[in-house]
């Protein structure tokens, strides 16, 4: 009965579609802390302790980032609000969820390289967790913060401290932190909305519902003519709900499609007084079996690369041909029967794209972003049982993927 109403009660607070599963690992790992050998008293604790039942979403949520997590979207972001300052003079931003800071953090020192002002760009960041927050303000953070390919930033705006690095007070002046969720958040006016969001992998633990929620507040937070950068899974289910993807490479830039009235639960000040689209990039070809000849490899390459440049100049068609000369080629290519599977999906094939993403998934079974176009495709069927099933699995595999590269 009370883990019934335990899990009832984190959905309820995080939105995340937790599993029974899940809940119960989580459940055993603070009770052991706890010292508290019965699981079923320990969940009563929870229910009935406000700080046991945040140490308990403290655990169940995903505060996983590091500094400047996929470049290409805080290039984009500098470029998109160094133009919004020539015509307004100032402008805001948030990044919901903050995680530790990493993500806010590199807005603000990318802002700072390219010369603008801190006081011209307010830096809101937002998340459900009072450890991650407390983290996030201390500003000191281990090695597994920094994976990007150029970490000469780290020597210019972080000082080496005992326990990692830390950062520079005045990059974390520029920006706020409150503890708080989404869901529950949205401007009261359209003053106060910001011009930039950051938004990257959180829809992806959310049910179908709770998309189209995150999504209403995600409108209702940015400005009808600003940026919202979301990750890659996530364009999918915010182009359902009035978003329009942006053709800007390997930045998942989203503006609203439409300018529409949002509900307004809590006010954002709140929690901070005032003071055509581009296809996935192409992985190279395994190393060829030595029954195949190299030039075969060599020019499944070089079609795989042409379908690509195609699909981004909206040439569907050819490049689904393309697609498929390559598949002549190399049958084994997952890349190919993704991209294949997308370009279905475009021309409204549901049952052809879900043959060609299965069978990407099929050669790599880890395959993050066909398993995300799955779920999304069975939720279309009203086949929600395999979308839930394809949806968890999928953030398994982020999961672990952030997992290895925390163990780099």
């Amino acid at each position: 009965m009370s883990a019934s109403r335990l899990l009832q009660v984190l959905r309820q607070r995080t939105g995340i579609d937790l599993t029974p599963a899940s809940l119960q690992a989580a459940v055993r790992q603070r009770a052991r802390t706890r010292r508290i050998n019965d699981a079923a008293a320990y969940e009563s604790e929870a229910l009935r302790d406000e700080a046991e039942l945040q140490a308990l979403i403290d655990l169940v949520v995903v505060p996983e980032s590091w500094f400047f997590r996929d470049e290409e979207a805080f290039a984009a972001a500098v470029r998109f609000l160094r133009e919004r300052l020539a015509d307004h003079g100032r402008t805001r931003a948030l990044c919901v969820p903050c995680a530790a800071g990493e993500e806010p953090y590199s807005l603000a020192i990318a802002l700072r390289e390219a010369g603008i002002d801190g006081e011209a760009c307010e830096i809101d960041a937002l998340d459900i967790s009072p450890q991650a927050i407390e983290r996030a303000r201390a500003g000191v953070y281990s090695r597994n913060a920094f994976r990007s390919r150029d970490l000469s930033f780290r020597g210019r705006h972080f000082s080496p401290a005992a326990d990692g690095w830390r950062l520079h007070e005045e990059i974390r002046r520029r920006v706020r932190f409150a503890c708080g969720s989404l869901l529950a958040l949205s401007p009261p006016d359209p003053s106060l909305r910001y011009d930039l969001v950051f938004c990257r992998n959180l829809l992806i633990y959310f049910d179908a519902p709770t998309q189209a929620l995150a999504a209403a507040r995600l409108r209702g937070l940015l400005h009808d003519d600003g940026m919202l950068f979301a990750g890659y899974a996530e364009t999918m289910p915010l182009s359902q709900h009035g978003f329009r993807l942006q053709p800007i490479a390997r930045a998942f830039a989203m503006t609203k499609a439409a300018a529409v009235s949002e509900p307004r639960p809590r006010a954002i000040e709140q929690a901070f007084p005032r003071r055509r689209p581009p296809f996935p990039a192409v992985a190279p070809l395994a190393a060829p079996a030595m029954r195949t000849p190299l030039r075969r490899q060599d020019d499944a390459h070089d079609l795989l690369a042409q379908a690509r440049a195609l699909a981004d100049r909206g040439a569907v068609r050819e490049a689904q041909a393309a697609c498929r000369r390559c598949l002549e080629q190399a049958p084994d290519v997952p890349e190919a029967w993704f991209l294949l599977g997308l370009l279905s999906e475009q021309q409204q094939d549901a049952a052809q794209a879900i043959h060609c993403l299965k069978r990407a998934v099929y050669l790599e079974p880890d395959h993050y972003e066909a398993l995300c176009h799955l779920a999304l495709l069975a939720e279309r069927q009203g086949d929600q049982a395999q979308a839930q099933r394809c949806r968890r699995r999928a953030a398994r595999v982020h999961d672990r993927l952030a997992a290895k590269q925390v163990n780099r």
